[in-house]
């Protein structure tokens, strides 16, 4: 899991500097994470974050290594939705109609754009940390 972390974490840092976005480094990165929550799928909550992250790569691999974002909510979530928004970034870019649209980017929440995945993940730290947390 930290592996895959610290990957995405370069990633991100890498892209603030100018490095050139290689999706395949974030797929590899999320591979990682995948095997990390796999080999920890008992623990409460997990198994809601496991398909959460499941859900995201899936988003990543069937559109190019980058997830898709929807305009629209961009908008409506009072973000900038312009072509600058995505300059340098090493993990979103502009959703293009495709069957999986659904799994990018697209519900407005204030300053984010969510994708069902994220909520999935979400709610598994919820629950995470409600079991593991002192009754």
């Amino acid at each position: 899991l930290l592996t895959g972390f610290a990957g995405q974490l370069l990633l991100a840092i890498g892209a603030d500097f100018g490095w050139k976005n290689e999706p395949i480094l974030l797929e590899l990165s999320f591979i990682f994470v995948l095997y990390g929550l796999w080999a920890n799928r008992r623990l409460p909550g997990l198994p809601l974050i496991l398909g959460g992250a499941l859900a995201n790569f899936l988003a990543l691999l069937v559109h190019g290594g980058l997830m898709p974002v929807s305009p629209t909510a961009m908008r409506l979530a009072g973000l900038s939705a312009s072509v600058k928004a995505f300059a340098g970034s090493s993990r979103h870019q502009f959703m293009n109609p495709s069957i999986l649209w659904w799994l990018g980017d697209w519900i407005p929440f204030p300053h984010f754009v969510l994708s069902p995945g994220d909520l999935l993940v979400g709610s598994g730290l919820v629950r995470f940390l409600y079991a593991s947390s002192a009754k």
